[in-house]
Formats: C-alpha cells, sequence, structure tokens
C-alpha cells in the first residue's frame, strides 16, 4: 500500500464548517442562525437546513456566513470556538471587547445582556467595516 492510501475522511467535524440554505439573503462575514422554515426534504432529506442574519442579541447562533448567499442558495458557514476570522462591526469595536449580534448579523459590544459570539482582537470604529475576531460560538 502506497503512503496516502485509504483515507479516512470524517462525516462532520466539531468546529468545522457546515452549510445552510439560505431562507432570506445572507451575507458573508455576518453571525446567522437556524431558521424555523423546515426545509422541503427535511434535515433528513436532501437539504441542509434554512438559515438567516442574525437578530438582535441572538441566543441560537451558529456560525458566520462565509460569503453571500441569495434566498435558496447553499452557503458555508465558519463556527467553532477559537476561529480567528473577519467580521462585519455595526458600531465601534476596541480590540478585547466580548461581542453580541445586532439586529443585522453584525458584531457590537456586548453591554450586560446577550449570548457573547466573539472577542475583539483589534480595534475598528468604522461601522460595516472588517474586525478580526476570535470566535465563542
Amino acid at each position: 500500500m502506497a503512503s496516502g492510501d485509504n483515507p479516512c475522511i470524517p462525516v462532520f467535524e466539531p468546529g468545522a464548517r457546515i452549510t445552510g440554505k439560505a431562507s432570506a439573503l445572507v451575507r458573508g462575514k455576518r453571525f446567522v442562525v437556524p431558521t424555523t422554515t423546515p426545509p422541503s426534504g427535511g434535515m433528513l432529506g436532501t437539504e441542509n437546513f434554512n438559515i438567516a442574519e442574525a437578530g438582535a442579541a441572538a441566543a441560537n447562533v451558529i456560525g458566520v456566513a462565509a460569503y453571500e448567499g441569495a434566498t435558496g442558495d447553499q452557503v458555508p458557514l465558519i463556527n467553532g470556538p477559537g476561529y480567528v476570522i473577519p467580521v462585519v462591526a455595526g458600531a465601534a469595536i476596541v480590540s478585547g471587547d466580548v461581542l453580541k449580534t445586532d439586529a443585522s448579523g453584525r458584531v457590537v459590544p456586548q453591554a450586560g445582556t446577550g449570548t457573547i459570539v466573539a472577542v475583539a482582537l483589534d480595534s475598528q470604529p468604522t461601522v460595516d467595516a472588517d474586525v478580526v475576531v476570535r470566535l465563542a460560538i
């Protein structure tokens, strides 16, 4: 047998990319949640679960959209604590801020309430600009 033959390829890896079907426009670098509308084939059928951009202080965030997807598109999600990625800021961010989602799936400082989705690794004073974070979800 040659080196590299017979590879074991995991079906699912925790913290690895999963894919969701956009139930509405999903913009890249924004946090997403599963939607309540089930896929037509069901999770055990032929389709992935539906996703939409997270709302303000969302508690059911499942990842960050890897890129934009229109309604019906399959969108890879980046998820898992420890990933360091750029996401969209919804307010001025200071390095070290713990972050939650705003009404558009962007990150804002977590001021007392809301699920922590990330920690800022740099500062970003500009809304709708990228900020580098370490995922907490």
